[in-house]
């Protein structure tokens, strides 16, 4: 009698438990399809934050889609999204080397404040990443790899997050 109660007690510990964790904690959202497009947005606060769209992207080759997904990030049509490339910015050449994506950028890019590099950097690096298609990014300007945002590789624990930022 006493094991049946504690079998008993035991079922209803962890009926309680599980019953206690909401629904939505532990679902992944498989209803998004498409490419991540990342943007900035403010908060309540007024505190910006980057955010990210699914985009269902029309063109086929690997250079094709880039070059889409960057136009995007130039003219952002979501709602409350702010312009993380600024449109004198021009993607003069887009170059597919392995599992690398080298991005070429025109000559106003030297001449962003650190701020606006930052941002463009990070949204161009997060948008691009997202493909599943692409490694690693290169980020020329006029045929000139730039300098890092920091010695070394851009990894965990530092302003790009998980992204992969490759310089030369």
């Amino acid at each position: 009698m006493k094991k049946l109660l504690c079998l008993i007690l035991v079922l209803l510990s962890a009926l309680c438990l599980f019953s206690s964790c909401k629904d939505n904690d532990h679902k992944l959202d498989i209803t998004k399809t498409g490419t991540k497009i990342y943007i900035l947005r403010k908060d309540d606060d007024g505190r910006m934050y980057f955010d990210y769209e699914y985009v269902i992207l029309k063109s086929e080759s690997r250079e094709d889609r880039a070059r889409e997904m960057l136009e995007m990030l130039k003219n952002p049509g979501m709602d409350g999204a702010y312009i993380t490339v600024p449109e004198y910015i021009n993607f003069e050449n887009i170059t597919v080397k392995g599992s690398t994506l080298i991005i070429d950028l025109s000559e106003n890019y030297k001449y962003l404040k650190p701020k606006e590099k930052t941002i463009a950097t990070v949204s161009i690096c997060k948008t691009l990443l997202s493909d599943g298609e692409t490694r690693y990014i290169s980020i020329k300007c006029q045929g000139e790899p730039q300098a890092p945002l920091y010695e070394g590789y851009v990894n965990n624990h530092t302003v790009l997050l998980d992204d992969r930022l490759y310089m030369e």
